[in-house]
């Protein structure tokens, strides 16, 4: 099992765009929306780096966009929200027949430390995207007090919802940078998510600072992608296998940082694996937290 990277599929640079999308195509969340063509929602930033989410649409088949937005499809919100710093992206989901749009939100309290909490979009057949409620889903809390980020969902056949997420253990971890490990839960309760039950294990000798969990599901094989960073390093891919009750961080990314052009040369982060036309792909963004861009890679079994 390897992946073959098709290269740089998108670069925000090349598109005419709203000053409110300066910058930036972050955390890629992909929907499929035919036979060939997947809608790719992304986070952009404003001059203050405030986040927004706008998207394009992607032909697999030829790799070419189909269509970019030039404006900001829902924007961060006022000083009184959750998310009044911005929107990262976790995934596209759909549940009981409606699609939704998990993220991370960003507040900077004036004086403190930045933190995130998970909050949860609808979005509708316009493609229009409405806040599904004015507090988190998932908020900072006794459990995970410091600060959450970037989730990824999925509904299981009972209507079950699964999630994985990452949570901020210390702002100063050994070497004067976080520890943010990656947990998972579960809940029936679309609206209140509660902190999850199992961790992902790792040397912290190798890993430090998780983010951006997505999962493959191949065969009887279940595999969780993130995002990793250690001493003195900028993000890679890494994994771990979820086949048993304790899964183990790895750094095995199953070629995907073979062969760096020049986008992503310094980092490769966000992963999110989707699956079209008996297919796997994965997106993922390259140098700068994805001011260079996003790419895309396909599964070869």
């Amino acid at each position: 099992m390897k992946w073959h990277k098709l290269g740089r599929i998108f670069d925000i640079e090349e598109i005419s765009r709203s000053a409110e999308m300066l910058s930036h195509a972050s955390t890629p969340s992909p929907l499929v929306i035919g036979d060939n063509q997947v809608r790719i929602f992304y986070s952009s930033r404003d001059i203050r780096n405030r986040s927004s989410i706008s998207y394009f649409d992607l032909d697999l088949s030829t790799l070419k966009i189909i269509y970019a937005h030039d404006k900001p499809l829902f924007k961060f919100g006022e000083d009184h929200t959750f998310f009044s710093e911005g929107i990262s992206l976790g995934n596209v989901f759909k549940w009981k027949g409606a699609v939704y749009m998990a993220f991370m939100g960003w507040k900077i309290p004036e004086g403190e430390h930045w933190f995130g909490q998970i909050g949860l979009l609808g979005i509708n057949s316009e493609n229009n995207i409405h806040l599904l409620q004015d507090f988190p889903v998932l908020p900072i809390n006794s459990i995970d007090p410091i600060s959450l980020s970037y989730p990824w969902v999925s509904a299981t056949e009972n209507m079950e919802i699964t999630y994985w997420y990452g949570s901020t253990l210390t702002w100063d971890g050994p070497n004067c940078d976080m520890i943010h490990v990656l947990k998972e839960g579960r809940t029936i309760n679309l609206s209140r998510w509660e902190s999850g039950t199992r961790t992902l294990a790792f040397d912290q000798s190798e890993f430090q600072a998780f983010s951006s969990p997505t999962i493959l599901e191949i065969s009887d094989k279940r595999v969780l992608f993130f995002s990793y960073r250690g001493e003195g390093m900028s993000y890679k891919i890494g994994s771990a296998e979820l086949t048993n009750e304790y899964p183990v961080a790895t750094k095995d990314d199953f070629g995907i940082s073979e062969n760096l052009e020049q986008w992503e040369s310094e980092m490769q982060c966000y992963p999110r694996i989707f699956q079209l036309s008996g297919k796997h792909y994965m997106l993922y963004n390259g140098n700068q937290y994805g001011k260079s861009g996003i790419g895309l890679a396909l599964l070869v079994i």
